[in-house]
């Protein structure tokens, strides 16, 4: 049995990891320790129906939506569906379009000879289309895990999504992508020679997806994560090679190298119209056209951040009314970037809109425990497409609804508190206690996210040696106690004026260890500076 110190098992039991086995499985379970894929409902089904497909030689269509979630999940399906030698075609929706998947593109593939439909990262709430499909005679397969507000979907097509029933808890908070590799775990073990083709060694693609979505990092998801991020490394994705080696990313990948390098890239052609640019580079195996997919992805990140960057100056000169904002003729592709921005600055649910003409489409953001989705489905009838899941949604209206739309959303969030309350650190641990080795230690909770969020310790009373650079978002301090100095970073900006030399204050803090160099250098992430003295009693 590997040993476990008991300083990291406390910090595990504190997060309902009890039991020796569990916390040896929650640091070091692979691969081998995923849900089974045939204990998913309607697994088994979904890879006889495609193996069907396989023997009748079917013409297979995959549509998806056209962010990272979505990217890596049709790139999964295309993988598979070259391995098992199908004839099929793509098509990724983008932030340009409505969120509902056409009638009209069924009754356009039914004419074409398309048998099957996979759809990912969307689909279950296109109810009308699903509809369509049966009646034209089509099957569908929707891996998908956004939130469904029906119950009479047709039942003739077949739902991988654990947000329309029960699945086994480690599964329960898939992304798309995450489906989409338990679906070629399943193909995989139903088709012959299918595993020398080695579909399954992609599961980088899947942890891109779920960093992507931002989804608990429990359970399937923490595997697929860790795992994936390790793959990355050695990544036989010609496409992702690529990103690695002018992304500026080398040495071990960490889950923010995906987040702030890698996903808002692949994003960023989709939120323009043009999501199979980024689609290509996963799935193109030919060096030399990498270079010119990279510019194009590159150009579209930058166009990006311009107007990201402008969008929010302008915002931020504006006051704060009831965190619906509507914008003429704005990138729609853009709501959701602006809408998480303004809920971070305010820690209040937001809907960022664009006007177009007589439509006007945006997202939402939630903060809290705010249920986004809930809150406004049952005004669904108010809009034109509506869908998403409790943190995130996307929709379009007409623009004569706008007064109402806005009254609905004021009744919605009325009862909303922002949260007030202090970060809350798991534990009192003085600075004089930490070594490397217990630093290190912690490094086995990655990867850190949703569900499982880096830990955080209360110093009680250090005392300001110096402040060493002092930034317009940046401090950088030193501290020391009887025996040792640490050297500090705040980003928190109205703590700033707390840090004075000489002075006795308190700290919450995640420790780190420096990767710079060889030099094993420990330092503090402070997060939140306690001028009064034990502020925090235990």
């Amino acid at each position: 049995m590997v040993a476990i110190s008991p300083f990291l098992s406390e910090i595990l039991k504190r997060r309902g990891i009890i039991q020796p086995e569990e916390q040896i499985r929650f640091l070091h379970a692979d691969l081998s320790y995923l849900t089974p894929p045939f204990l998913i409902p309607q697994m088994e089904k979904a890879c006889l129906r495609l193996l069907k497909a396989v023997e009748r030689r079917e013409k297979v269509f995959i549509y998806g939506d056209g962010d990272v979630d979505g990217l890596c999940s049709v790139a999964l399906l295309w993988r598979l569906t070259e391995a098992l030698e199908l004839p099929c075609d793509f098509y990724l929706t983008h932030r340009l379009e409505e969120f509902e998947i056409a009638e009209s593109l069924m009754e356009n593939l039914a004419s074409e000879g398309y048998t099957l439909l996979l759809v990912a990262d969307c689909g279950t709430s296109s109810w009308q289309a699903l509809e369509k499909a049966a009646s034209l005679g089509m099957d569908v397969i929707i891996l998908d895990h956004h939130l469904c507000g029906r119950a009479d979907l047709p039942r003739q097509h077949i739902y991988l999504n654990p947000s329309m029933c029960d699945w086994p808890e480690g599964s329960r908070n898939l992304s798309s992508a995450g489906i989409s590799f338990m679906f070629l775990q399943g193909m995989e073990a139903l088709t012959p020679g299918l595993r020398e083709k080695a579909t399954c060694d992609l599961v980088e693609l899947a942890g891109l997806g779920i960093l992507g979505d931002g989804v608990v990092l429990k359970g399937d998801n923490r595997i697929l994560v860790k795992e994936g991020l390790r793959r990355l490394t050695t990544t036989r994705v010609p496409g992702l090679r690529y990103f690695l080696e002018n992304s500026g990313i080398a040495g071990e990948i960490k889950c923010r190298d995906v987040t702030f390098k890698i996903n808002p890239r692949l994003n960023a052609p989709g939120r323009f119209g043009r999501p199979e640019v980024a689609l290509k580079i996963l799935l193109e195996n030919r060096e030399q056209d990498l270079p010119g997919l990279w510019r194009d992805i590159e150009e579209y990140d930058r166009k990006r951040s311009t107007i990201v960057v402008r969008a929010m100056k302008m915002l931020n000169q504006e006051p704060e009314t009831n965190q619906l904002v509507v914008m003429r003729d704005f990138p729609p592709g853009l709501c959701g970037i602006i809408a998480s921005r303004l809920v971070e600055k305010t820690g209040r649910p937001v809907l960022v809109c664009s006007r177009t003409g007589e439509r006007i489409r945006g997202s939402g953001r939630s903060a809290g425990g705010f249920d986004l989705y809930w809150r406004l489905w049952k005004y669904r009838e108010k809009f034109i497409s509506f869908g998403g899941h409790s943190r995130a949604i996307g929709f379009t209206f007409a623009a004569e609804c706008l007064e109402e739309i806005e009254e609905i959303w004021k009744e919605a969030i009325s009862d909303f508190q922002p949260s007030t309350s202090l970060l809350v650190p798991e534990a009192t641990v003085r600075l004089k206690e930490l070594t490397a080795e217990t630093v290190a230690e912690l490094s086995l909770l990655e990867p850190c996210g949703p569900g499982n969020p880096r830990p955080l310790f209360l110093e009680p009373e250090v005392t300001i040696q110096e402040i060493f650079f002092k930034g317009k978002n940046r401090l950088q301090f030193w501290v020391g106690t009887e025996s040792s100095y640490f050297q500090c970073f705040l980003e928190k900006k109205e703590d700033s004026d707390k840090i004075i030399p000489g002075k006795s204050v308190g700290l919450v803090y995640t420790p780190r260890i420096s990767e710079a160099t060889t030099l094993r250098k420990l330092w503090l992430d402070v997060k939140m500076v306690v001028p009064e003295k034990n502020k925090y009693s235990s």
